[in-house]
């Protein structure tokens, strides 16, 4: 099975799909930056490059941001929902604990989550293909929609203007799902949280690099529908106008993404 793994991160890493490799050490980021598990309640939490944190339903997400030292100690601020719950943590010199206080006194601990090296070769494995079937969607939705265009100077020679309406609602959408691929900024203007998303030519859905949804577009939305959130979707109004997309989600919290230029 190892051979087997093996072989199998050699074709990735072959076909330029492996992760980027790792920064250098005067970019190393914030060692904070994983899992951890709390010990309220074992509750899992993902602490992210992006300054933003995300957990359970029930914990929701938040943002984090490191407090300017004065000591050896490395302390940071945690903002949970958008102001409804601030704690301040300290990491562990070895990197493997936090310990933390809430505003109101109560205490907590937390130990980091690692990847076993199983976990690890399937979360590349999956990026691998990933990556390989965008690439695959972007280059078939190419060739549709210049047969499209081909096809459409046919139906308006032949006078079949049925046909020239429903060439014409494919290429909108086959141009549509090419604008809206990318990178984009996302915020939530009811908790405060931000991140960066990414809508692959698959329409696979991704938060700050991770698989957590799918998207679709309609004639008149764009659609997220998120994995094991219960049914949770956000809500997008086409047209795209100055690179922003204005929405809501199923709770009706007011969201926003900026195409990512930078």
């Amino acid at each position: 099975m190892k051979a087997l793994i093996a072989i199998a991160l050699s074709l990735v890493t072959f076909c330029g799909l492996a992760a980027d490799a790792p920064g250098t050490d005067e970019n190393k980021p914030e060692p904070i930056i994983g899992r951890w598990r709390w010990s309220v309640k074992n509750y899992l939490i993902d602490i992210l490059a992006d300054g933003t944190m995300s957990g359970s339903q029930e914990v929701g997400r938040g943002v984090w941001k490191a407090i300017p030292r004065t000591t050896v100690d490395r302390t940071y601020q945690l903002t949970w929902r958008g102001g409804e719950g601030v704690d301040i943590i300290t990491l562990s010199d070895d990197g493997k604990t936090l310990t933390g206080k809430a505003l109101d006194g109560f205490e907590f601990t937390a130990t980091r989550v690692e990847a076993s090296d199983t976990a690890r070769d399937f979360d590349q494995l999956t990026a691998g293909h990933d990556r390989a079937l965008a690439n695959a969607a972007e280059a078939i939705d190419r060739l549709y929609q210049t047969a499209l265009e081909a096809l459409l100077p046919r139906a308006t020679l032949a006078n079949d203007p049925d046909a020239a309406v429903r060439i014409k609602q494919a290429l909108e959408k086959v141009s549509a799902k090419a604008n809206i691929a990318g990178a984009w900024n996302f915020v939530n203007h009811t908790d405060g949280v931000k991140s960066v998303v990414e809508f692959k030519a698959n329409h696979a859905f991704r938060w700050n690099g991770k698989h957590v949804g799918m998207w679709n577009i309609n004639d008149k939305q764009l659609i997220i529908t998120h994995d094991n959130r219960g049914g949770h979707q956000d809500y997008y109004n086409l047209p795209i106008r100055d690179g922003k997309l204005d929405g809501t989600n199923t709770p009706r919290q007011k969201i926003t993404i900026t195409r990512k230029t930078e």
